[in-house]
């Protein structure tokens, strides 16, 4: 599942997009859906619980060769961090 937005971060993002945020985290395809938007380069919608501005400096990163699987595990590592930093809220 794929949801619009745009944006750099979850932060101030509409409330749709913090929904869909959230519901990223209990999908069991989440690493397979960031995957596919890193290598792909989505240029919208929140992909795996990121916005197209979080992903942007992932997607450098596999440019200059860095692995998919080191990279998703980082993003998914932030991803869950904030999630629980916006849960204790």
């Amino acid at each position: 599942m794929q949801f619009r937005s745009s944006g750099p971060s979850s932060e101030g993002l509409p409330t749709a997009a913090r929904h869909a945020i959230s519901l990223c985290h209990e999908c069991p395809v989440r690493a397979m859906c960031l995957a596919s938007a890193l290598v792909f380069r989505e240029e919208y919608g929140v992909s795996g619980g990121l916005t197209p501005g979080e992903r942007r400096p992932l997607e450098t990163r596999l440019a200059r060769g860095e692995a998919l699987g080191e990279v998703l595990s980082s993003a998914l590592s932030y991803s869950d961090e904030r999630n629980q930093q916006g849960a204790a809220r």
